[in-house]
C-alpha cells in the first residue's frame, strides 16, 4: 500500500533530495534503484517493479522496443529479464528484475505502441532480428520454425504473408537481407506445407 501524500514511483529527479532522505529515514519510502523510491513500503520490491516495470523502463530508457524473446513472449520478462534495443549501454538492475539493452533501431513501421511512449517489436521485425543472430536474448532457429508453424495454424498464409510483407519493408533498416531470404523460404515452404521445418530438413538431407 502507497504511504500517504507520495505516488508509488518516485524519481529524485522529481524531488528534492532533502524530503527525500527524510522520507526514507521514516520508512514512508523505500529505495528500490538509485534515483527511485516506492511508497508501498509494506509490499516486496520486486512485486512493486513487477507491476509497474513499464512505467519504469518508459522513464529509464525512453523510446525502448521491447524485443527479443521478450518480444515473442507480448512483451513480458524471462526468468526475470526483459530484452530491449535502446541506445543505454549497460543493463537496469532493478529488485527481481533486470533490463538488458541492445542497440538497434527505435520503432520501426508495424511495432506496436505502448504507453509512456515504449514499443514492442513485430512480428517480423522479431523473426528478421532472430535470424539475423540466432539463440541467446533472440530465438533460435528451431523455436523460429516452430513460431512460424504456429502463426500457419492460427492464422494460415493471409497472416504469414502479410509478415512477409512486412519483414521485406523494414529488412533494409535492419541490414537484414540474408534474414530476410531465409525467412522467405521458411514461410514459403510454411504456405505450402504447413510446416516450416521441412527447409531446414531438406537441406539437412542435402548435406549427406
Amino acid at each position: 500500500m502507497a504511504a500517504k501524500g507520495w505516488k508509488e514511483l518516485v524519481w529524485s529527479s522529481d524531488h528534492d533530495r532533502t524530503s527525500l532522505s527524510r522520507a526514507a529515514g521514516r520508512g514512508t519510502l523505500a529505495r528500490l534503484s538509485p534515483g527511485l523510491y516506492t511508497s508501498a513500503v509494506t509490499d516486496a520490491p520486486a512485486d512493486v517493479v513487477r507491476r509497474n516495470l513499464h512505467t519504469i523502463v518508459a522513464h529509464e530508457l525512453p523510446g525502448a522496443v521491447i524485443a527479443d524473446r521478450s518480444a515473442r513472449h507480448g512483451g513480458e520478462p524471462i526468468d526475470g529479464e526483459l530484452y530491449v534495443v535502446h541506445r543505454r549501454d549497460r543493463p537496469l538492475v532493478l529488485p527481481g528484475m533486470t533490463i538488458l539493452p541492445r542497440r538497434g533501431p527505435s520503432g520501426l513501421d508495424r511495432d506496436i505502441p505502448l504507453a509512456g511512449g515504449l514499443f514492442i517489436a513485430s512480428e517480423a521485425r522479431t523473426l528478421l532480428e532472430s535470424l539475423q543472430r540466432p539463440g541467446g536474448r533472440r530465438l533460435s532457429r528451431d523455436e523460429v520454425e516452430g513460431w512460424i508453424d504456429e502463426l500457419c495454424a492460427s492464422g494460415g498464409g493471409r497472416r504469414l504473408n502479410s509478415i512477409r510483407d512486412l519483414a521485406r519493408t523494414i529488412a533494409p533498416e535492419l541490414r537484414g537481407d540474408a534474414a530476410l531470404d531465409t525467412l522467405d523460404a521458411l514461410i514459403s515452404a510454411a504456405v505450402q506445407t504447413g510446416d516450416a521445418r521441412v527447409v531446414t530438413n531438406e537441406r539437412r538431407r542435402s548435406a549427406h
